[in-house]
């Protein structure tokens, strides 16, 4: 995974922790106009998601200590790396035309 998606989507997960999902929101948009703009395939923000959602769960497992506690936060992580995705797919779109 490239070392730049990875620093994007690092800063947009601390943005929708600070600042609140629109605005991290409106960023994974942005990111999905850079990625067009630079002819980056659309892969490499799944697979940069995809590498994120596999390393969050020894966080999760350590931050929670029940089982309840870990899915609702499984649960909240996969939702925000949803929103997120479909952010940077639709800046993605709206850049190739």
């Amino acid at each position: 995974m490239s070392p730049d998606i990875s620093q994007h989507i690092v800063d947009i997960l601390r943005t929708i922790t600070t600042d609140g999902l629109p605005v991290g929101k409106e960023q994974a948009y942005n990111l999905g106009q850079i990625l067009q703009k630079n002819k980056v395939h659309f892969s490499v923000a799944i697979g940069g998601i995809y590498h994120f959602r596999k390393v969050s769960h020894p966080f999760l497992l350590r931050e929670y200590e029940s089982l309840e506690g870990y899915l609702a936060g499984l649960q909240h992580m996969e939702d925000i790396y949803h929103i997120m995705l479909l952010a940077i797919s639709e800046g993605y779109q709206e850049s190739q035309t």
